[in-house]
């Protein structure tokens, strides 16, 4: 089995530590190839330089990356039919689909920051969004009882969850790559591309469970997670809000 993941910067430690010790645990034969390509550069040449071989079972794995691309519009060459117009996420998933992956596991920010114009769709609307889901993030932080001088927290904080804040409130247009959205925006993109959501079985829910007990405890040393599943969608929960979704999706035929 062979995984490989979209990110922003070179993915390595703990995602890819867990990974291995999960694969380990069920007695998976895994090679994990962490994709080295920041997603905003991420295209079919990046994918074709990769040498993904036919044959090993391929499962692909994006997490929080991909509606950096939502911005972005490409026009789709095709041979047998009109080209097409479409957003640069769209188009990554399309090539992804024809990598004939076992599956994708897509994971995002189940919020809604990707609203444009006036009115409701405004500039008000994704502060009072991004303040609901950074205020739950920044709470994690401070029950989790990181110490505000720990390098890791001011990395957390400053380079990641302040930059995402000014992205989503102070730019727009082609500069504005925060765009989070639902799951449930994100799945017809995966139905177009050629994916199909796979329903939630029990055992999955219940290493998904497990997951998240790893991260939570009951006498308030760290943030109390929980996870739901709705129509095949994983939901993480931070208290009772609803923070990341993922979306499992076979890619093949068989």
């Amino acid at each position: 089995m062979c995984t490989s993941s979209t990110s922003a910067a070179p993915t390595q430690g703990s995602g890819s530590s867990c990974s291995a010790a999960e694969a380990t645990r069920l007695h998976v034969p895994l090679a994990l190839n962490p994709v080295q390509a920041h997603i905003d550069n991420f295209s079919a040449t990046v994918i074709a330089s990769l040498g993904v071989q036919r044959g090993p079972a391929l499962v692909l794995s994006s997490t929080l990356q991909l509606h950096r691309l939502i911005a972005d519009a490409t026009i789709v060459r095709h041979a047998d039919r009109e080209h097409e117009t479409m957003t640069r996420a769209d188009a990554l998933l399309h090539v992804l689909r024809d990598l004939s992956p076992k599956l994708l596991v897509l994971t995002e920010q189940e919020a809604d920051h990707n609203n444009d114009g006036e009115g409701r769709g405004g500039l008000w609307d994704r502060v009072n969004s991004a303040f609901d889901h950074y205020a739950v993030l920044f709470n994690d932080l401070e029950v989790s009882r990181v110490p505000r001088e720990s390098l890791d927290r001011a990395v957390a904080e400053r380079l990641h969850l302040r930059e995402e804040i000014v992205d989503i409130v102070a730019r727009d247009g082609a500069a504005r790559r925060e765009r989070h959205e639902k799951m449930l925006r994100w799945v017809p993109r995966m139905v177009a591309a050629g994916f199909q959501p796979a329903p939630v079985t029990m055992d999955g829910f219940k290493e998904t469970m497990r997951l998240a007990n790893r991260l939570s405890d009951g006498d308030r040393q760290k943030p109390l997670y929980r996870v739901t599943a709705v129509k095949g969608c994983f939901f993480v929960h931070s208290c009772w809000a609803p923070m990341f979704s993922g979306q499992p999706a076979p890619g093949d035929d068989q």
